[in-house]
């Protein structure tokens, strides 16, 4: 998911549907790269 201005609803829209295990398995094969997701107070600052 590239990081733009609605990035904030599509992650909330998607987050239900999202597997952690597929993820965390492609992460830590090195298929897709580290990224942070800031919680819902970090993410209210902005």
């Amino acid at each position: 998911m590239e990081a733009t201005f609605n990035w904030v609803y599509f992650y909330d829209e998607i987050s239900p549907f999202v597997d952690e295990a597929i993820l965390a398995h492609l992460l830590r094969s090195g298929l897709i790269p580290k990224a942070y997701m800031p919680g819902f107070e970090t993410r209210e600052i902005f």
